[in-house]
């Protein structure tokens, strides 16, 4: 594969579960790193570690193509909330035994995970899902708006996300601005999504212009995370900055993949195994990070992958299908 044919959405969607495994062993390394128990502090000084949120931000970003693809299919705005929230059955359990584990008898808290609420708390448990549901709530309209209005005008979808941006300035030095701050990224998953099931070429200028962004996100959120410790969060730079590095990296990613491949398919296909299971990768990495201590960073880290699978595999034989891909 050459570069000119790496910047098509197919590939997008061909190597969409390999991503999601990569940035789940990459989001998992991050909650190792950020356990202070394990004193390892010595792996901060590994920029990628240290940028494990955008571990996630690769998540929202996949989603969003995801999702656009999902509405192309099933319009039914009803049809697709149910089999969105569906997909968050298996984060049930978990969330029982942390309430079990940490003695919470808190009705607001308790509810407000069941009813995906909980997004307006940033440290909530599995806040990710309360992000996603806001997400999929928005969707028919983003994707309403990207077929009848901006349809291939890139300067339009540029307008777009600067109106989105312009909407996130209320919530910063808030809670709330984690999430809301990502549907940036996840506004472009989506409109990728719609060039990808309308069989429409990308114009050939954004190979390299990705990567070049990507590189100068990359520098800035470094940084931004050593210079601005105390503001990066409150204005949300390490969210807004991953707009400009992850689609980049992802394309990078699958140029390396499609190079690699023969070289280390075994590996590639481990990655495809935790991307396939990254739902319940990601609850009992969650709640190993939150309610339990290891003395080891790698007991943490093969525990949340190695539980996380053989509870995907335990929960598609009891709801026999799929529900466990974030």
């Amino acid at each position: 594969m050459s570069l000119k044919n790496l910047y098509t959405p197919e590939l997008l969607s061909q190597y969409r579960t390999t991503l999601m495994g990569i940035a789940m062993v990459w989001v998992v390394l991050h909650h190792c790193n950020c356990n202070t128990h394990y004193e390892l502090n010595f792996l901060y000084s590994f920029p990628l570690l240290n940028l494990g949120y955008s571990g996630v931000d690769i998540f929202i970003f996949l989603s969003g193509f995801g999702i656009y693809c999902s509405l192309n299919k099933v319009p039914d705005i009803g049809v697709f909330l149910l089999k969105r929230i569906k997909r968050f059955i298996p984060a049930i359990p978990i969330f029982i035994l942390y309430i079990l584990y940490k003695k919470i008898t808190s009705l607001h808290v308790i509810a407000g995970f069941f009813t995906l609420e909980n997004y307006w708390i940033r440290d909530s448990f599995l806040a990710y899902l309360s992000y996603a549901f806001l997400f999929y709530l928005f969707s028919p309209l983003i994707k309403d708006i990207i077929d009848k209005h901006i349809k291939q005008n890139a300067r339009v979808f540029l307008l777009f996300l600067f109106v989105l941006f312009i909407l996130t300035i209320p919530y910063w030095n808030t809670s709330q601005l984690s999430g809301i701050s990502r549907i940036l990224i996840y506004t472009l998953g989506m409109y990728l999504g719609y060039f990808y099931c309308n069989n429409i070429s990308l114009n050939k200028k954004l190979i390299p212009l990705s990567f070049i962004l990507s590189i100068l996100g990359f520098i800035s959120l470094i940084f931004v995370f050593i210079k601005f410790t105390d503001i990066r969060m409150k204005y949300g730079f390490i969210w807004y900055l991953n707009l400009f590095f992850i689609p980049g990296l992802c394309y990078a990613l699958i140029f390396i993949i499609n190079k690699t491949e023969k070289y280390i398919g075994k590996l590639l296909n481990i990655f495809n195994v935790i991307g396939k299971y990254s739902l319940t990768v990601y609850c009992i990495d969650f709640y190993i990070t939150t309610c339990i201590k290891f003395d080891t960073f790698m007991v943490h880290f093969f525990l949340s992958l190695v539980l996380g699978i053989v509870y995907g595999l335990i929960v598609n034989m009891c709801l026999k299908r799929q529900v466990y891909r974030v």
